[in-house]
């Protein structure tokens, strides 16, 4: 009989969790901030470069950017303030997410 640590459990959830959070930014960039395909383009080479910097990064700053809202981290991503069209356009992202 196999068991199963606590520890794989929490594993498991965390990298779910660290996926849904970088689709919802990948979204956000190419959904809310992106004026077309170029820029969609060039967006996902600069959250591929974030990621790879986070990966070094310390555990206590990958905690931080973990709470934040994926917003935010595309805004800054894509050199932008965030706009209440921005935030609409989010928000429906994030619905359209949840009924899926």
């Amino acid at each position: 009989m196999s068991v199963v640590e606590p520890t794989q459990v929490v594993d498991v959830a965390f990298r779910n969790m660290e996926a849904r959070f970088w689709r919802t930014v990948a979204e956000t960039l190419g959904r809310v901030f992106a004026n077309g395909p170029e820029q969609a383009v060039d967006f996902c080479r600069r959250l591929e470069t974030y990621r790879e910097q986070l990966a070094r990064a310390s555990a206590e700053e990958q905690l931080l950017v973990y709470h934040s809202e994926p917003l935010d981290v595309a805004a800054d991503l894509a050199g932008a303030k965030i706009t209440r069209n921005h935030i609409d356009a989010y928000l429906e992202l994030v619905q359209e997410r949840a009924e899926a």
